[in-house]
């Protein structure tokens, strides 16, 4: 028997008897994201912000962020644009907390009159949509989620 078989039955043999794996890139384009928490009662106690990307032929020709921050009035909201790779920074924290199954996320304790909420809205790889709203209740990683995103925009508040 010539080597060169054998070694593609056992190459064959090998890769058949591993278990099929399937890898979901998850969110490869963001087109729209909305994401808002208010932390109080109080006037201007919420923080919100808005990612918008137009895309080309397979180039995204401008990404901005509107950023409301906490205290502040919606007139005192500022923007930012970035490029391609400080939106990549951004869907890869989306992808690390799972933040797809965050889809349909809609509860509330109603136990509590004067807590927490927020709000999540994604328009992601061309059409596909995903919303989730809390009021003291939070998806899985949200408080992870939310301290990297904080992070890189911080970030790129100081870059641009």
């Amino acid at each position: 028997m010539n080597l060169k078989y054998i070694f593609v039955f056992f190459i064959s043999l090998f890769f058949t008897s591993m278990p099929a794996t399937y890898t979901d890139d998850g969110i490869y384009q963001i087109n729209e994201l909305d994401y808002s928490y208010t932390s109080g009662y109080g006037m201007n106690q919420d923080v919100s912000y808005k990612i918008r990307c137009e895309y080309g032929i397979d180039v995204i020709e401008n990404c901005q962020m509107s950023i409301k921050e906490y205290g502040k009035s919606e007139d005192e909201a500022y923007k930012i644009s970035f490029s391609y790779k400080e939106l990549d920074k951004i869907k890869n924290a989306l992808n690390r907390y799972h933040i797809l199954s965050w889809k349909g996320f809609s509860k509330s304790d109603k136990n509590v009159l004067d807590g927490d909420s927020f709000s999540f809205r994604l328009r992601y790889n061309d059409d596909e949509k995903l919303s989730a709203s809390g009021y003291m209740m939070y998806p899985s990683k949200y408080k992870e989620f939310k301290e990297i995103f904080e992070k890189e925009v911080k970030r790129l508040s100081k870059e641009y």
